[in-house]
């Protein structure tokens, strides 16, 4: 399952207001580069648009820090990631993305130490 999802704003390079888009245009890459390394359950790949054309700028074979974004969509990757460890059978229910939620915010609180 691939959850898409644009990066809207970033504060110290960590995303903090993302939007789902849609996926298509990444089934393809995404399925060739899981058929062609070993691949854990749940990783990451990052695409930039170049000319019109997007491409493959990283990939990082564990989770990422927007999984706990894509968690509050409803694409729960965590809880499939863990299911599987534990033989578990991985409900699509797990990957349904709230269609009402245009938008998530990432929000820091910000403290002082004395």
């Amino acid at each position: 399952k691939i959850f898409a999802r644009k990066r809207i704003a970033t504060k110290a390079g960590v995303c903090v207001k993302t939007e789902p888009v849609d996926s298509s245009p990444f089934l393809a890459p995404v399925r060739e580069i899981v058929h062609s390394l070993d691949c854990p359950v749940a990783f990451n790949m990052q695409f930039l648009r170049d000319n019109g054309i997007w491409k493959l700028y990283d990939c990082n074979l564990r989770p990422g820090a927007g999984t706990a974004m894509a968690t509050a969509i409803g694409f729960q990757l965590t809880r499939a990631m863990l299911g599987t460890v534990l033989g578990d059978k991985i409900s699509d229910d797990f990957f349904h993305i709230n269609p009402n939620v245009r938008k998530v915010l990432r929000v820091y609180r910000e403290i002082t130490v004395s």
